[in-house]
């Protein structure tokens, strides 16, 4: 029941807030904005996130501790209380669970949540996960990975990049869609996310000495794509892209290996145009957000078009 409630609202507030349920990352923040509700990040000790009011003013808080794609996640989350109709309530906080680390991509991991207290709970992270994947996202994002369907952890961690989703959260909601079978959804899911990073950079020669504050992209079967990376991150690219990479502003060439090159996002950019004749890969690379959100310093407004 709180997975059909979750979905019913979820694409009610698609509608209402403007969002296009076939394009991805779905802007969460913007959303949020939309909504007018305020949007914070701060360090928030063993929180995820609030939903709060002070003086007849309703906002979200986030922990800008943990990694962007859990950052969006819980934003979802705080955002499915309002558009459910919740009332903010302090002592309905989204805590972490004692011993899990929240420190920003430690290991790939998304820290644990505390199971969800009651109805009001599960039907929040069930908005959550269909508002920030819906089937026309995923299906879009798919496509542009250059896959038929997702059928590896690889991929599935892959998909989760693209749409701004955490690893474990993909797997799962690519059942509820019907996408994949719920025994792989589950096998997948139980992966560790590392081992991915660590096998992906190594096609490139590239040694990451730890996966924290790192993700990797592969790109190399993408001719289409829009990715929204954090610096940090590596881009694997084919070598028709990766070679011009380095000469761009906010992207340093690494290392290449036959066929693929390696590219680190070094500086938060609104655009990195990579010229080529073959691939049309939009790019936007986000720094750890803190503070109030505000929409004219939103990186995703009036993006360029990276190559051509």
């Amino acid at each position: 029941m709180a997975n059909r409630l979750g979905h019913i609202a979820a694409a009610k507030a698609h509608g209402r807030l403007g969002v296009d349920p076939a394009r991805y990352p779905v802007d969460v923040s913007r959303a949020i904005d939309t909504a007018q509700l305020a949007l914070m990040w701060r360090p928030l000790p063993r929180l995820f996130g609030i939903y709060m009011e002070a003086r007849g003013n309703r906002g979200v808080l986030v922990n800008s501790t943990m990694t962007r794609a859990t950052r969006r996640h819980t934003a979802a989350h705080e955002l499915g209380h309002h558009e459910l109709g919740h009332r903010p309530d302090p002592a309905r906080e989204c805590a972490i669970e004692p011993g899990s680390s929240v420190g920003h991509r430690s290991t790939g991991r998304a820290p644990g949540r505390v199971r969800a207290q009651g109805e009001i709970e599960m039907t929040a992270e069930a908005f959550a996960a269909w508002f920030l994947m819906p089937r026309k996202a995923i299906m879009a994002a798919i496509s542009d990975l250059g896959i038929g369907r997702v059928t590896s952890a690889a991929e599935a961690y892959q998909l989760s990049l693209l749409l701004g989703t955490t690893f474990r959260a993909t797997c799962r909601h690519l059942a509820n869609v019907r996408l994949t079978a719920q025994t792989a959804a589950d096998a997948w899911s139980g992966v560790q996310p590392g081992r991915l990073k660590h096998e992906l950079a190594s096609a490139t020669g590239v040694q990451l000495s730890s996966t924290q504050d790192v993700d990797v992209w592969d790109l190399r079967t993408s001719t289409k794509a829009w990715v929204e990376a954090s610096v940090g991150d590596h881009l694997i690219l084919p070598d028709v892209l990766g070679n011009a990479a380095g000469e761009v502003p906010g992207l340093t060439a690494v290392t290449s290996a036959e066929g693929a090159a390696a590219t680190v996002c070094t500086a938060a950019q609104t655009a990195v145009p990579i010229p080529s004749a073959a691939h049309s890969i939009e790019i936007v690379i986000h720094d750890r957000p803190l503070g109030l959100y505000v929409p004219d310093a939103d990186l995703t407004y009036d993006p360029v078009e990276l190559t051509s």
